[in-house]
């Protein structure tokens, strides 16, 4: 959030399938995958919550006067930062995809920009990993939420070494059928309209009412999206400086030494000096 200067690390399961469903929206080919393949994709990958091998990341933030000249509001952006090669990997442990709806999710994620926002470039697809590269999950995992075999490969850090974040999952299908309909029975003491204008955010099927929109479920009253979960993750830390002994990409020949370099200094922090004291300083 822009105001506490905080990142959702890992990415939060209900911005990955919120992600897919406006995909197929804006960009999907609707004669080859319809509407129908869609909803069953998103039931499917709701089912669990996914595993994650979060990469290497860097907390950091930009200052911004916002909107100016007319009213200066000093608003911190913070993001993190990632090492361009690497990779973040989602994993559902039980989900198992059927040929049509593996081909909507690869068709899907080959047209996915960014994820959550627009900064946030995004180049996704389907990979085969291993249980061993994973490092943050659902507090509270046991045996029987990964299949059998995995169990003993299984290599998440010690808790000690992890932090907790709180992140927003989708509801299952079935538990998504269970919800509308005590939702729906709560509606019908208000007066009509009112009733409508909570009513149209209670479709039928889980992907309809996960493609709601931010503004609509205000405007309804709900106090939190109804679709949506809390699950605590643990996660490994992220702080303002790069892990020790981490890696370094080799540098490419127009950043070394001996070419004409520009540089631009920039002064953060209050009070600004004097102009004249610029060259100085």
């Amino acid at each position: 959030n822009a105001n506490e200067a905080d990142v959702a690390w890992p990415p939060e399961p209900a911005r990955i399938l919120r992600a897919l469903i406006a995909t197929w929206w804006r960009k999907a080919d609707h004669e080859a995958f319809s509407k129908a393949v869609l909803d069953d994709l998103i039931d499917a990958l709701a089912e669990e919550a996914p595993l994650f091998r979060l990469p290497d990341a860097v907390h950091s933030h930009i200052r911004a006067f916002m909107p100016a000249p007319e009213k200066k509001t000093l608003i911190y952006d913070a993001f993190y930062r990632l090492d361009r090669d690497e990779k973040l990997i989602a994993l559902w442990p039980k989900v198992e995809l059927d040929d049509a709806k593996r081909a909507l999710a690869t068709h899907l994620l080959e047209r996915i920009g960014y994820l959550g926002r627009a900064e946030s470039w995004a180049d996704a697809r389907i990979v085969e990993t291993g249980y061993n590269e994973l490092n943050a999950a659902p507090r509270g995992l046991t045996k029987e939420d990964i299949p059998a075999d995995a169990w003993d490969v299984l290599q998440l850090p010690d808790a000690r070494d992890c932090v907790p974040f709180e992140a927003t999952l989708s509801a299952t299908a079935q538990r998504w059928t269970e919800v509308r309909a005590n939702l729906l029975e709560g509606l019908k003491d208000r007066k009509k309209s009112e009733r409508s204008l909570a009513e149209a955010t209670l479709p039928e099927r889980l992907a309809d009412a996960l493609a709601i929109d931010t503004s609509d479920w205000r405007k309804a009253g709900w106090s939190s999206p109804p679709p949506l979960r809390k699950v605590v993750y643990d996660r490994p830390a992220v702080g303002p400086l790069p892990p020790r002994g981490r890696s370094r990409r080799p540098t490419p020949r127009y950043e070394r030494p001996g070419h004409p370099e520009v540089a631009r200094f920039a002064l953060a922090g209050r009070p600004q000096p004097r102009v004249e004291e610029t060259l100085r300083i």
